[in-house]
């Protein structure tokens, strides 16, 4: 019984700190030819929650992003974006 309420404690606190994300991440799209729902990374990343997936067409961006939560970042290869 000890054991299985430490397990407990854990997860209550893990998930009070963030640690675990139940929802279901999204991937979002950015390209700046518009062949892509966002045109820059930053609309991108405001459309995003922690957890989410932005995958990076290539391109030139001038932009700035400041992180405020965690998303992942996926650059793809220019050969590999013909499908977006």
């Amino acid at each position: 019984m000890l054991r299985s309420s430490r397990f407990i404690w854990l997860i209550v606190m893990a998930g009070s700190l963030g640690a675990i994300n139940l929802s279901h991440a999204t991937i979002l799209r950015v390209a700046p030819n518009g062949t892509a729902a966002y045109l820059t990374l930053n609309t991108a990343y405001a459309a995003s929650s922690n957890g989410d997936t932005i995958v990076v067409s290539p391109g030139t961006y001038n932009e700035a992003v400041i992180v405020s939560h965690c998303v992942h970042w996926i650059g793809v290869r220019y050969r590999d974006s013909a499908g977006l």
